[in-house]
């Protein structure tokens, strides 16, 4: 099961470890890292643009709290795309692509991936 998409409040974390911020706008393309591009990839299969949008655009950015299973342990949006419907979208596209695959090895136990993720109109 996914968490609640939690907005602006901090995820709770599963050790006492802090958690490492991986910036996927950095890192997750082209020649980047791996496994982001793969996630990235992942997520933006899913999105389904939303009826109720009024053909508008957009790219809200989530931060999403991974653990090294694979598994969602928080969810949250860090900037809005300024249309709540095409939030809500990338919103369902993360979950609809749950769980992730297992972290590498060279990640931490708990990672905050942020993520934009672009919701293109498509007619």
């Amino acid at each position: 099961d996914v968490p609640k998409a939690d907005k602006g409040k901090s995820s709770s974390q599963a050790s006492s470890a802090p958690p490492k911020l991986i910036d996927s706008v950095l890192l997750g393309q082209g020649g980047g890292d791996a496994y982001l591009n793969a996630l990235r990839a992942r997520i933006g299969r899913n999105v389904v643009y939303p009826t109720t949008a009024g053909g508008q655009r957009g790219m809200p950015v989530w931060q999403i709290a991974v653990s090294h299973a694979g598994n969602v342990k928080g969810i949250k949006l860090v900037r809005s795309s300024g249309n709540a419907a095409l939030d809500y979208a990338a919103l369902k596209a993360i979950e609809r692509s749950v769980p992730f695959d297992p972290l590498p090895n060279n990640y931490a136990n708990l990672v905050y991936i942020v993520a934009p993720i672009s919701v293109p109109f498509e007619p």
